[in-house]
């Protein structure tokens, strides 16, 4: 892979792109650490959890979990697709917390208590072909 001096103006832009749209998610969403996480009721089941790494943390998004603290099946069924499909945990929660035009330019975690409308979207954007 290039090192900096060798990026292309491109390859820095989308560098710094992506990280400015981190940035923003972890302001405008709340993350959990590991052991904020294991208070919670599903605090042991780590492997099939949506979790990103952060500053050299393991973080867990909040929005997966339900009002007992117990994660929500259709975030189970998202991780699940999104090893089938070699799609990263971060590309997931930022699909999750992006606007899209399947579901009327709302974000997906606004339908988080619909998740037959969120998998099919999903579906729709792992089918996705270029």
């Amino acid at each position: 892979m290039a090192n900096a001096e060798e990026a292309s103006p491109q390859m820095a832009h989308s560098v710094q792109a992506l990280a400015a749209r981190w940035s923003q998610v972890m302001k405008d969403y709340r993350f959990l650490t590991s052991a904020e996480f294991r208070g919670k009721p599903a605090g042991r089941e780590t492997e099939r959890l949506l979790k990103v790494e952060h500053d050299g943390a393991v973080l867990y998004p909040e929005f997966q979990f339900d009002e007992a603290g117990q994660v929500r099946r259709v975030i189970l069924e998202l991780v699940s697709l999104a090893e089938n499909t070699d799609w990263s945990e971060q590309s997931l929660v930022l699909w999750l917390v992006t606007p899209t035009g399947f579901l009327d330019d709302e974000k997906p975690i606004e339908h988080l208590g619909d998740p037959e409308r969120i998998l099919a979207g999903v579906r729709s954007r792992f089918e996705q072909s270029w």
